[in-house]
């Protein structure tokens, strides 16, 4: 009779060895992400599986989603900065240039500073483009709405490690939107189809870390720095839009959030809790200045776990 037989091996040194190979010939049917140096970020969005990492000469960074052809990179589009609004410019209109006749749909507005009617000054995100914008007028129909730059490719620094959230600021079903921070640039917003660099004046504008609270879009910089959007809009962080920002006092390492309006901010020496509903209510207090925690060991699983130099820790 024969011995009994596990995935048909009749000795144990011969089951690891189907194993082995059977690990082996699968696990070479999985495609890199191409390009060189370690996968900066893996997310899920919409269905879908993107991952970063930087191109072959790590002169840039580059965002992929996984399809059944293998990974395929995500165009992050372009982008014309404008100033002397004269009149608001909404998403999905087209816009014209006076001279160039370059036209393109409005994909993203944004107001970073002044008044339409007269200072306004921000950037569009621009889909459908048909030509190149010069640095010109820009016309919607016959009417002149503001003054454009020329447009420019948005893009992604090499290295960093990306951090991301998923969180539909607008209500409407097709705004959810995943934002993303690496650390060595400007956080974005995405999604299918659109990418939008978030630009918040901070030198250097490169975040760290994310989270969402009370409607607010919430990332940390180096030195400590914690700084909110305006209510409801993710993309402007103007003190006058109802932005902010706060001092933890050490290197910031990890965002977890608690509930709807309170995220817990860990730093290299303290924690603290970020807690309110909008700039009047919002504060940063101490919770503990016993231990910080490793940078991106905080997980919310049932509760919040973190690592420090003691080991395993439960907030």
């Amino acid at each position: 009779i024969d011995a009994p037989r596990v995935f048909g091996a009749t000795t144990p040194l011969d089951r690891q060895t189907r194993i082995k190979a059977a690990q082996e010939h699968y696990r070479a049917l999985i495609a890199k992400v191409p390009g060189s140096g370690p996968v900066r970020g893996v997310a899920t969005f919409d269905g879908g599986i993107y991952a970063w990492r930087d191109n072959v000469g790590a002169t840039s960074g580059k965002m992929y989603k996984a399809t059944t052809a293998g990974w395929e990179e995500v165009s992050l589009g372009r982008k014309l900065s404008f100033t002397a609004g004269l009149v608001e410019i909404f998403e999905g209109q087209t816009i014209v240039g006076a001279t160039s006749g370059a036209t393109a749909v409005v994909a993203r507005i944004v107001r970073r500073s002044g008044d339409w009617g007269s200072t306004a000054a921000g950037y569009i995100i621009l889909s459908s483009l048909v030509g190149s914008f010069i640095g010109e007028q820009i016309k919607v129909g016959a009417t002149v709405v503001a003054n454009g730059s020329a447009d420019v490719a948005n893009t992604l620094p090499p290295g960093g490690q990306y951090e991301t959230i998923e969180h539909n600021f607008y209500g409407k079903a097709d705004k959810n939107a995943m934002y993303a921070v690496n650390g060595v640039g400007q956080a974005f917003e995405f999604r299918p189809g659109m990418f939008c660099p978030i630009s918040t004046g901070t030198t250097p504008d490169a975040p760290t870390h994310i989270a969402e609270i009370a409607e607010h879009l919430l990332l940390s910089f180096p030195g400590g720095s914690v700084q909110h959007s305006g209510v409801g809009e993710p993309l402007i962080f103007d003190v006058v839009q109802g932005a902010g920002e706060f001092g933890f006092g050490t290197e910031i390492t990890n965002f977890i959030q608690s509930n709807e309006s309170a995220v817990a901010v860990f730093g290299q020496k303290k924690i603290g809790i970020f807690s309110g509903r909008d700039a009047a209510s919002f504060q940063l207090a101490e919770l503990t200045e016993e231990a910080g925690a490793f940078a991106w060991t905080a997980q919310r699983i049932a509760r919040t776990v973190y690592m420090d130099m003691r080991g395993l820790r439960d907030l």
